[in-house]
């Protein structure tokens, strides 16, 4: 879209991904979060990206495309000390992001923090499942 310059998709795209980002998790966000942090808005950018391509192909543009992938991470700790102000933090981040949202999986990660990204995930299904029922 940028070669083309197509700004108006641009604009499209990254105006209703950011709010289908602040709809799902920034309006309820615990002060926290790393979400709402700078390596949390610097983590969204990337899963921004990582969903743009798919987003285009399909010709899906508008917020409720979004909020039915963001919404695959709703219920995440993201004030959990594994997700540091740094650039690491980030990157843990938007992996977490990735993996809840079925994005990539936990097997492609790095090894060393698989266990606590299943963890994290793991705690978030188990607080679902206690309010289910």
């Amino acid at each position: 879209m940028y070669r083309k310059t197509n700004d108006m998709a641009i604009y499209a795209l990254a105006s209703n991904f950011l709010a289908a980002v602040e709809k799902v998790f920034w309006r309820s966000a615990d002060g926290r979060s790393s979400l709402t942090r700078t390596v949390g808005i610097q983590a969204w950018f990337d899963i921004m990206f990582m969903v743009a391509g798919s987003a285009i192909r399909k010709g899906q543009l508008g917020i409720g495309y979004f909020v039915d992938i963001v919404e695959g991470a709703r219920g995440l700790d993201f004030a959990d000390s594994f997700f540091e102000t740094s650039g690491k933090g980030r990157t843990r981040i938007k992996n977490t992001l990735a993996v809840a949202m079925g994005l990539t999986t936990l097997e492609v990660l790095p090894e060393g923090d698989r266990e606590q990204y299943a963890e994290i995930i793991r705690r978030r299904d188990e607080m679902q499942e206690s309010r289910d029922g």
